[in-house]
């Protein structure tokens, strides 16, 4: 028995739904591909932004920030990374004001000390006063000076001694 279905037809219809199969498959795939790198990108970057500003964190460069891309944990360790990286920066300026202050008075102290030994000795009024000068000078790292003394009323000073001041 012989049914009238041209072999061609069937043919031709099997070519054109392997095609568009074919093609479905090949826009599914480009579309996951463009889909999977853009999410990639999109979930990568603030771990990489974190990554770069905890760097130059670690090199000691405390002025970095990194970007709150959103509220998800990510943002929440970015928010947190901020904070610590502020306190650290409020820190370090406290510590470097501390330091500033002590090393401020241990020249105070230094000078103190080194007029205190000019004047132990049993020298005239004149030596131990140069002396003294010369002590402060090379505590306080000045390159002159100068001490006057004031008469009984106040009112008159007489130079005594100077360093590193022209006679005039």
């Amino acid at each position: 028995a012989r049914v009238g279905i041209s072999e061609r037809h069937l043919q031709a219809a099997v070519a054109s739904t392997t095609g568009q199969m074919l093609t479905a498959t090949a826009l599914a795939s480009i579309l996951g591909i463009v889909a999977g790198y853009i999410l990639t990108w999109v979930l990568t970057r603030p771990i990489l932004t974190l990554v770069k500003v905890t760097r130059a964190v670690g090199k000691g460069d405390l002025s970095q920030r990194a970007p709150v891309w959103a509220r998800d944990e990510i943002g929440q360790l970015t928010v947190a990374f901020n904070g610590m990286v502020s306190d650290l920066r409020q820190e370090r300026d406290r510590s470097q004001g501390y330091n500033q202050q002590l090393l401020r008075r241990n020249r105070e102290l230094a000078a103190l000390n080194a007029v205190a030994t000019a004047m132990s000795g049993s020298l005239a009024l004149n030596e131990v006063l140069d002396r003294a000068l010369h002590a402060v000078l090379e505590a306080m790292d000045f390159s002159a000076g100068w001490v006057f003394l004031f008469d009984q009323a106040g009112l008159r000073h007489t130079p005594v001694c100077s360093v590193g001041l022209s006679a005039d």
